[in-house]
């Protein structure tokens, strides 16, 4: 069973659009491995009736399913094991009226023995496998290629409302379905960038989904209040130009058929001309293909008014290499000024430290400090020639270097160990040095 199905192009997952619609407080390991679950427990039961439900899987072809080698063994138990653990909500946008909304468990129990998983659904779950009123087609082959959980979630969502039209939802309602954090990601622009931007632009890149998608915003008062999304099928334009002449001699000096067409999908739709594809295969072929890559990132990135204008500038002067760099050494940068601050900070920590037990020392250490620090400072010598007096252990200089001192020794004793015995020794030979010293002032 399991050989046919992993030689299959896709393996599709009959998913339930109330647990698509779940609150995505789990990694993205933890989904592709629930997902491939889901599947086998639903192949399962198609081909016999399970003892108490419960299901089995060997974990090597989960890993397969999900794009981890057998290396990750251990990692995926961990995953697996978290799922048993955590609450999720699901039906949130509430498509399937009839469901009502709720919380639960993912998994009932798991137990991995020998390799094998063996694992239980609660009972809204298995529901949904053995009667799936609405549901989804998920190709888990395409979710194995997909790196974010939000790109995860977001794709099964689309797929989900494929053929009707998705409902706009608050912001608030879009949040819980990505599973961001309540004070995560409170500014817009940094929540926009790193979940919404980002994830549509992995899904958009991806070769095995047939579409793309884009979004827009509706605003509450003078805040960001609603979300809406729009797919449309995936533009056929780089595949109409991949037989041309010059695609073909740019594909032979790279080596890899697909990189220019790669390349193209890389460009937002609305971008794509003939001219701009014009651009790119010239640039490619004198430049190579990262160099491209790199540019047309940088493009993306800068959101120009004149996209096709601001490529060509890019490519010419080669701004991507330059953003990188720049980047590179302000991240250098700002990782040396922490590691000084830190340093710098350890530092103060340290000296107020010492500095308390300092002020903790009997008369007789703080004056045995001094003698120690007087045999390698000239002008403390010359102060303690008649002797130690209060004003001389009151001295901020001779303060600092008396802390200096305990600090690089590391074994002041405080107050409350001025009982202990000193080392006579070492005091005799520091008192020896100290009088030779003294002789010669």
């Amino acid at each position: 069973m399991y050989d046919e199905i992993m030689n299959k192009k896709e393996i599709v997952l009959n998913k339930h659009s109330a647990i698509i619609q779940m609150s995505n407080r789990i990694t993205a390991v933890q989904r592709k491995g629930y997902n491939a679950l889901l599947f086998f427990a639903k192949k399962e039961l198609s081909e016999k009736n399970p003892i108490n439900y419960k299901f089995e899987v060997e974990i090597n072809i989960v890993l397969k399913v999900i794009g981890l080698g057998k290396e990750n063994y251990k990692y995926l138990k961990k995953h697996l094991r978290g799922l048993q653990d955590l609450k999720v909500e699901y039906n949130v946008l509430n498509k399937d009226k009839k469901e009502k909304w709720g919380s639960f468990s993912l998994l009932a129990g798991v137990e991995i023995e020998n390799g094998v998983i063996v694992y239980s659904f609660p009972h809204q779950i298995l529901d949904t496998l053995i009667d799936p009123k609405i549901y989804a087609f998920i190709d888990l082959t395409v979710i194995k290629g997909l790196k974010s959980k939000y790109a995860i979630a977001l794709y099964e969502l689309l797929q989900d409302y494929k053929k009707v039209q998705m409902p706009k939802m608050t912001i608030e309602k879009f949040r819980k379905l990505m599973g961001v954090k309540e004070k995560q990601y409170t500014m817009f622009s940094i929540f926009r960038e790193r979940i919404i931007e980002k994830a549509i632009s992995e899904i958009n890149q991806s070769e095995k989904i047939n579409f793309v998608v884009d979004y827009e915003l509706e605003k509450k008062g003078r805040k960001y209040f609603y979300i809406k999304f729009h797919i449309k099928p995936k533009p056929k334009a780089s595949l109409s130009f991949q037989t041309s002449p010059q695609v073909r001699q740019i594909q032979s000096v790279s080596g890899n058929s697909n990189s220019v067409s790669a390349l193209i999908d890389l460009i937002p739709a609305e971008h794509i001309t003939a001219a701009v594809k014009k651009m790119i295969i010239k640039s490619a072929k004198e430049n190579g293909m990262e160099y491209v890559q790199r540019n047309i990132q940088y493009t993306i990135n800068s959101n120009p008014k004149n996209f096709a204008a601001y490529l060509a500038k890019a490519l010419k002067e080669n701004y991507g290499e330059k953003s990188e760099s720049k980047l590179i050494f302000e991240a250098k940068a700002k990782e040396e000024k922490v590691k000084d601050i830190a340093e710098e900070n350890e530092k103060k920590e340290k000296y107020e430290k010492y500095k308390k037990q300092y002020e903790e020392l009997s008369d007789e250490k703080i004056e045995s400090l001094i003698y120690k620090v007087a045999v390698h400072s000239h002008l403390i010598r010359k102060q303690i020639k008649n002797g130690i007096t209060a004003e001389l252990k009151a001295n901020s200089i001779v303060k600092a270097r008396v802390i200096a001192e305990m600090i690089k020794n590391g074994n002041a004793k405080s107050g409350s160990e001025k009982n202990k015995k000193v080392d006579d020794d070492q005091e005799i030979r520091n008192q020896k040095k100290l009088d030779e010293a003294l002789g010669k002032i």
